[in-house]
């Protein structure tokens, strides 16, 4: 009599215990065969993790880059492409670290396969395709990409100033004074950094939301912005001696210099000493140009 009990006592324990290996291989099944199908809600599960492991490598790789070890980071981003193609940062920036490397052909492809995606910083691939050609003497496509670069750029103070840089070497001097100009005007001042600040910060935050504010704040009018609680004055006289400015009055002064308008050379010259006194370059061509007024005047 109590064999039977502890009989009839197994029968219900083994019933569940089946059930649940049959429940277990059932949901074990239906999850390899939604793998295998691969439902929408998996792929972009799926897609998440990879991007994340990708940028974790493209992290790994701007550190390299920045460290100057460039064999070391074009492996991590060559792993962080392995995993995700669709990430622009990648092809952009182990294009940036071939260029530096002097690899030219392979760092204008990659930068070229760069431009069709999405969420990017175009002004870098450009600006970079502009020093790949000035690398090869090409200086008229440089000055082209500069120029693309800048119309683009948070900040494009600089890849005005390259440009004109470049179409002064090629005697295009009504070009190069335009581009100057346009660098000139793009001087890191309160408005013009905070611009550049909200176009910086829309590439580089992910959640839709934040952009969505970011756009926002671009499109309304700068001159609504109040800047009151910032000392705007100061700020502003302080950047007028960025290392920067100076490289620019210097670069002037050679442009006037081939016009023959050696006054006005002199001008941008003592501005660009003025800036950085220890501007060796400036400091030189600003001798000269007094040695050749005072000649020119007969006073030597």
């Amino acid at each position: 009599m109590k064999n039977k009990n502890t009989k009839s006592d197994i029968r219900p324990i083994n019933k569940y215990i089946s059930t649940s290996i049959i429940l277990l291989y059932g949901l074990i099944s239906l999850f390899i065969l939604s793998t295998l199908v691969a439902p929408e809600w998996l792929k972009k599960i799926s897609q998440k993790g990879m991007d994340n492991e990708a940028r974790t490598y493209i992290t790994y790789g701007n550190h390299f880059m920045m460290q100057g070890n460039y064999s070391e980071a074009l492996v991590q981003f060559d792993k962080a492409l392995s995993i995700s193609t669709n990430l622009p940062e990648a092809l952009i920036n182990r294009g940036i670290t071939y260029f530096l490397i002097g690899d030219f052909y392979r760092a204008e492809t990659d930068l070229r396969n760069a431009i069709p995606l999405k969420d990017k910083l175009d002004n870098e691939i450009f600006y970079y395709l502009g020093e790949i050609y000035l690398s090869k003497n090409e200086m008229q496509n440089a000055a082209i990409y500069y120029l693309k670069s800048a119309e683009l750029a948070p900040y494009p103070i600089y890849s005005y100033q390259k440009a004109g840089e470049t179409l002064n070497n090629i005697k295009q001097f009504k070009l190069a004074r335009k581009a100057f100009d346009l660098a000139f005007q793009n001087q890191f001042s309160m408005k013009n950094c905070y611009t550049g600040m909200l176009k910086k910060s829309y590439f580089l935050f992910l959640m839709e939301d934040v952009r969505h504010d970011i756009r926002e704040l671009l499109d309304k009018d700068i001159e609504t912005v109040d800047f009151s609680s910032f000392d705007n004055q100061s700020f502003n006289e302080q950047m007028m001696f960025h290392p920067l400015n100076a490289t620019l009055y210097n670069q002037m002064a050679y442009l006037y210099i081939q016009t023959q308008k050696l006054d006005s050379a002199k001008i941008c010259l003592e501005k660009a000493v003025k800036i950085k006194p220890d501007f060796v370059d400036a400091q030189r061509n600003l001798e000269l140009i007094n040695y050749t007024l005072l000649k020119k005047k007969g006073q030597l």
